[in-house]
């Protein structure tokens, strides 16, 4: 409002001025209220398009799809067929690294395994190594984590089974940081086969809670026959 009352005021001071004016300070006072008539205008125009910015933000804009000071981020992923088929999948405020809430789990669980194994004829069952990462997703600078890991090593009537750290304890996990549990399944026949046995006890400012992620960790194990 401010701003609109100084360009009025400039506005009618440059019109009522001398037509021609006849001295040297008449013809810079009329410059110098056109300059500063000029960066008025300036100014609410860059004003207005921040305001645009903010507020009517493009969808596919980087400020819309990664907004600052949140720990959220949207997705567009664009897709294509072999047969020349296109499309867009929009994935909306997915959580990357919240902060600490309520009984929120503070970690972010990735297994690095191989999703397929060729179990050949004669050989033994196969033993694949499984690295599972535990990363600290929180932001705040003191937000260390402890918890305690645990893997079933074998359940009744499963077809494979674990070998290695079955009982993990980590103290002071820093935010953004991870840490990499080695473990080796042995499998016992073929089949599609979950990985996720695990469950982690979470010391939170509330008290320990356990969680049990709901991942789906699947490899294939296929025989094969002998060929003579």
């Amino acid at each position: 409002k401010k701003l609109h009352q100084k360009l009025k005021q400039a506005e009618e001071s440059f019109e009522n001025g001398e037509p021609n004016p006849s001295t040297i300070q008449a013809i810079r006072r009329k410059n110098e209220t056109k300059q500063v008539m000029l960066a008025m205008k300036k100014f609410e125009k860059e004003q207005s398009s921040n305001w645009n910015r903010e507020n009517h933000l493009h969808t596919a804009s980087v400020s819309s799809l990664c907004p600052a000071d949140t720990s959220n981020i949207n997705l567009i992923i664009a897709w294509e067929t072999n047969d020349g088929k296109i499309g867009q999948h929009h994935i909306q405020n997915r959580i990357i690294r919240p902060k600490l809430s309520n009984q929120m789990c503070p970690l972010v669980l990735t297994l690095d395994y191989p999703k397929t194994i060729s179990w050949k004829a004669g050989e033994t069952s196969p033993e694949v190594p499984i690295n599972i990462h535990v990363t600290n997703r929180l932001t705040g600078k003191d937000s260390f984590v402890d918890f305690d890991f645990e893997v079933n090593s074998f359940e009744f009537g499963s077809k494979f089974l674990y070998k290695g750290q079955f009982k993990v304890s980590v103290r002071n996990l820093h935010p953004g940081l991870s840490h990499v549990i080695k473990l080796m399944a042995v499998f016992l026949k073929p089949g599609i086969f979950n990985l996720n046995r695990f469950n982690f006890k979470v010391d939170m400012p509330q008290g320990r809670i356990t969680y049990v992620f709901p991942t789906q960790y699947l490899v294939t194990v296929s025989k094969l026959d002998d060929v003579s």
